[in-house]
């Protein structure tokens, strides 16, 4: 099969494993893949090397601002999207049919309707007679806004339409297609295919890999020393203040075992904001803050000695928390969007949103109760095999194969 997926986005996260996952454990090593995306794509620029290695991928780069700095300019992108609609459908015509015919289209979207780029795909494939077109959701779908609601109705009906098939990565970003853009499910089904994460197939006899590099390169003590890692953009719905403000609960003599290391892109202004706020609170000391890690995430998840992710609001799945049990970091998470649907207490902590108190607490179970952490460590690895990337992989490409 000739399959070509659309991808537009400016910045990298999730989106960017999944396709890692996906295409490496591709049932079919004959089918050949183009990857179609705007040159601004922080996602690819990651990936791209990794990808061509695989030998049955291309990429091709297209011009598409999609972030208008200027607020004149945002107000007219606004109010004109149904002008930029049609043209982006005719732009994405030519440039798919540049590649000859496809027998399938895959539109990557990171939420929705995320990137109207896309899902302008979604309509020129219909024109170019592809067999297959698939939209993919990673994250939750957002109202409609105001002042072109209406067009924003008929442009859903239209993706439920010309979608031959609609997948959503967990339960929880389904439910939000339907609860908040009325999508039609007894007409349109959608279908939930959970990312997988690759399984490793030996580890160290403590179950970990590690070589502490990553304390060495920090100055951190390798004896007597916990370190945390939150990882992801550090933007304020991430709960880096959370973790910090929990830090400051523990009592003198564990805090001094303690250090976080914030890892992720960042903006100048929230990063002074968290080093004022750990400042405040005393705990300055322990805090390292690495920014954008440009390695495979793995090699440092396995230096971890807990992943804290402690979103506030929505996750689409949880890529980190799923690689780090797959890995054996133990793993402290809110319970919030998709996690609930792999991850509970038996296998990590499982706390609430905005919760510092319940921080400090599961770490202090983790420094001084090993044998419980042993165990959620040891169920952690037991549950995560049932979202291996070969099996997501095979029901993609069964699906595309009998749609079923």
């Amino acid at each position: 099969m000739k399959i070509a997926i659309w991808w537009e986005q400016t910045s990298w996260g999730g989106v960017d494993t999944h396709l890692i996952n996906l295409l490496s454990n591709w049932p079919n090593k004959s089918d050949s893949f183009y990857i179609y995306s705007n040159k601004e794509n922080e996602g690819l620029d990651r990936t791209e090397k990794i990808l061509l290695t695989m030998g049955n991928v291309s990429c091709i780069r297209f011009n598409r601002t999609l972030v208008f700095k200027n607020r004149i300019f945002k107000v007219a992108a606004y109010l004109l999207l149904p002008i930029r609609f049609l043209f982006y459908i005719i732009h994405n015509y030519f440039l798919l049919n540049i590649n000859s015919h496809f027998d399938v289209v895959i539109v990557n979207q990171g939420g929705y309707p995320g990137s109207w780029g896309g899902l302008a795909c979604l309509f020129a494939s219909k024109l170019s007679r592809v067999r297959r077109v698939i939209l993919l959701v990673h994250h939750c779908a957002v109202g409609r806004k105001p002042l072109r609601h209406t067009f924003e109705t008929v442009l859903d009906l239209g993706v439920q339409i010309y979608s031959t098939d609609i997948i959503a990565v967990s339960r929880a970003t389904r439910k939000t297609l339907i609860d908040r853009r009325d999508f039609d499910v007894e007409r349109y089904p959608i279908r939930v295919i959970h990312n997988g994460v690759n399984i490793p197939s030996q580890m160290d006899s403590d179950g970990r890999n590690r070589s502490n590099w990553l304390k060495n390169e920090l100055k951190i003590p390798l004896e007597n020393s916990f370190l945390l890692g939150i990882v992801g953009r550090v933007e304020r719905y991430k709960g880096h203040e959370d973790l910090i403000v929990g830090l400051s609960m523990l009592s003198m003599s564990d805090r001094e075992k303690v250090f976080v290391v914030v890892v992720g892109a960042s903006c100048a202004v929230e990063v002074e904001r968290l080093k004022d706020l750990a400042h405040a609170l005393g705990v300055e000391n322990n805090l390292r803050i690495l920014g954008y890690f440009n390695e495979p995430i793995e090699r440092l998840l396995v230096e971890l000695d807990m992943l804290v992710m402690l979103t506030k609001d929505f996750e689409g799945f949880g890529f980190t928390i799923a690689e780090s049990m797959a890995l054996g970091t133990p793993v402290i998470a809110t319970n919030v969007g998709a996690v609930n649907e792999f991850f509970n207490n038996s296998v990590g902590f499982m706390i609430e949103s905005e919760s510092p108190i319940m921080i400090a607490r599961s770490i202090i179970t983790a420094i001084h109760n090993p044998d419980e952490l042993n165990k959620k460590i040891q169920a952690a690895r037991i549950q995560i095999q049932q979202f291996d990337a070969i099996t997501m992989a095979k029901n993609f490409h069964r699906i595309l194969l009998v749609g079923a």
